[in-house]
């Protein structure tokens, strides 16, 4: 027995004394991972972009991959620089993984840099918590909705304020209002401003549809399953499938829950560019009873930023056919692009904002932004900047 203690506290003290000889266990759990995910998950993504691959091209792109997993570790080896490492794990992680991918040329290359920097789940956990903390800065803004009405356009100017939404009336199937359809609308608009109760019903419908979208954000992390799935453009997309193992707490939840599809992340800042699902199973409410959502809809979400923290929905492209509509205030058809984001202050009444859309100062030329100027992003947004 003692023998053993002796030869045990000799153990311990080579281990203390020359830690260095354990670094290599670092290295084999990074490869042990790329192991792991090779069959399911890596190979199929490197035939999806490079289909012709043959048996000997994955095999020496499986090699590649090792080096790809070890690359961000590099400052931490000996003779390396720690300031390396120090950023690309913990401050420009987005942009590093981003340029690897979107400067690939060949397989390899491509293999090297598609090892994630963190689990696919991670990933929805950290743009979802951007995204409601967006949200609960409550900023208000002005900007110019495209829609479809049945078989008519609208082109419309809507401002948000404390009481809810007040849009005006830009034209109709492209073409701007006649006097007479002006004179309508504005009365439309003073009717609004004078009937409390309106006013009232608007907001809660306006809160209900933001509640709604919030909670689709919420449940994303529980109700899918994600994969890494590529890049588009400066984005990397993510595949989602339902979550066998989540539980619906309730109708709408299991219409999302019914949902697969991708998801476009800006992984610089972390945050949703695009959701697009397609229902894979038709939903029963009451056994059928009380009402169904066909499999085969789909819903598109579009996000752009319009600040330098602040994000806003850009796309609303909702599709869906049953007896029972998904979001209560608005139809099971809607179509809107929103676009030329401007924000306005926080405590702005409806008769304010209708101030505002009547403005001449609103409609007129301003000056041109300089180069680098955050107004560029938040007051002159690009349509491109939303992806396809």
């Amino acid at each position: 027995m003692r023998h053993a203690i002796g030869t045990l506290l000799v153990l311990v003290v080579l281990v203390c004394t020359f830690p260095q000889a354990c670094s290599a266990y670092s290295v084999l759990t990074h490869e042990q991972i790329v192991d792991l995910l090779w069959d399911e998950q890596i190979k199929p993504l490197l035939l999806q972009k490079y289909p012709g691959a043959t048996a000997d091209d994955l095999r020496v792109a499986h090699s590649y991959a090792y080096g790809g997993c070890l690359i961000q570790d590099m400052g931490y080896y000996p003779f390396g620089n720690r300031l390396f490492s120090d950023l690309v794990h913990y401050v420009r992680s987005g942009d590093f993984v981003q340029a690897l991918l979107s400067e690939a040329t060949d397989v390899n290359e491509y293999r090297s840099s598609v090892v994630p920097a963190v689990p696919a789940g991670e990933l929805i956990n950290a743009v979802v918590a951007n995204e409601l903390q967006d949200r609960e800065q409550l900023r208000k803004w002005i900007y110019v909705i495209e829609k479809r009405e049945g078989n008519q356009s609208l082109t419309e100017e809507q401002v948000e304020t404390k009481n809810g939404p007040l849009y005006r009336v830009l034209a109709r199937d492209g073409v701007p209002l006649t006097p007479d359809q002006r004179r309508q609308d504005n009365a439309r608009i003073g009717r609004l401003l004078h009937d409390t109760g309106q006013q009232a019903k608007l907001k809660q419908q306006y809160d209900d549809d933001e509640q709604k979208l919030e909670k689709l954000m919420r449940v994303m992390p529980q109700a899918f399953l994600y994969d890494y799935d590529g890049v588009d453009g400066k984005f990397v997309r993510l595949k989602f499938r339902p979550d066998p193992s989540y539980q619906p707490p309730d109708y709408e939840a299991r219409v999302v829950h019914s949902l697969a599809g991708t998801v476009l992340i800006d992984s610089q800042h972390q945050r949703l560019a695009k959701l697009s699902g397609q229902l894979i199973n038709g939903v029963n409410f009451g056994f059928g009873i009380l009402g169904h959502i066909d499999n085969g809809g789909t819903i598109e979400i579009g996000r752009v930023q319009v600040g330098p923290l602040q994000w806003k929905t850009a796309l609303l492209n909702i599709q869906l056919s049953g007896r029972l509509i998904f979001f209560k205030t608005i139809s099971k058809q809607q179509y809107e692009v929103r676009s030329n984001f401007r924000a306005v202050p926080g405590d702005l009444s409806l008769a304010d904002a209708n101030d505002l859309l009547v403005s001449p100062i609103l409609h007129s030329p301003g000056p041109k932004p300089r180069h680098g100027d955050p107004a560029t992003t938040a007051f002159n947004l690009p349509q491109e900047s939303l992806p396809e």
